[in-house]
């Protein structure tokens, strides 16, 4: 793979981590400084294109329930399919790898998600709000604006929410019914302790 692509892929990756600094959603039992440490040991890892001790680190404390790290073990199981498959033919097997990744994917950032991470909620609100045309998986407008909501209403900028809703009119054809809806929905979500 051209390492130019590389980089690129790894500093996206990081960015998106960065940016996505919000509830952590641990558990009691979980020293939040051990957690971070190793959480940014994880990163450094990336970045050294050791994608192998990204997973186990962070697929450690996203099974234990870390939000922060879900959403990280989420992000980094499809890195590591696009950086393998950078390239080749999309045979059967590779499509099917692709789904998988995907499924996989689309797991840990919902656990994120759920959590109140506003970097799950975010991914959530753009898989739904496209779909997954290659998967046959329709768009959920609403369902995807109201986690674009969700996320939007953690950002530190003022008027983030009406902004996201109005980038999700214009990209995806949303009416006014399903904003109407999408906003009830986020007024009513509360943190599913389930994944906690």
């Amino acid at each position: 793979m051209n390492k130019v692509i590389k980089i690129i892929l790894i500093s996206v990756s990081l960015f998106l981590v960065s940016c996505a600094s919000v509830s952590t959603g641990t558990s009691e039992t979980i020293d939040i400084k051990v957690v971070n440490k190793d959480l940014r040991k994880a990163e450094k890892a990336l970045h050294t294109e050791d994608i192998e001790t990204a997973l186990s680190i962070t697929k450690k404390y996203a099974e234990m329930g870390n939000a922060k790290a879900q959403f990280m073990y989420g992000h980094y199981i499809y890195l590591k399919f696009y950086v393998e498959n950078y390239g080749k033919d999309m045979t059967r097997r590779v499509q099917r790898q692709e789904n998988l990744a995907k499924e996989e994917t689309l797991k840990w950032m919902t656990k994120s998600a759920k959590q109140g991470y506003v970097g799950g909620q975010a991914y959530l609100g753009g898989y739904f709000l496209e779909g997954d045309y290659k998967r046959n998986i329709k768009p959920e407008r609403v369902k995807g604006l109201m986690w674009t909501i969700l996320a939007a209403a953690q950002l530190k900028e003022k008027d983030s929410v009406e902004s996201a809703i109005e980038e999700a009119r214009y990209n995806f054809n949303i009416t006014d019914e399903d904003i109407k809806k999408a906003k009830e929905l986020a007024k009513t979500w509360k943190v599913d302790s389930a994944d906690l």
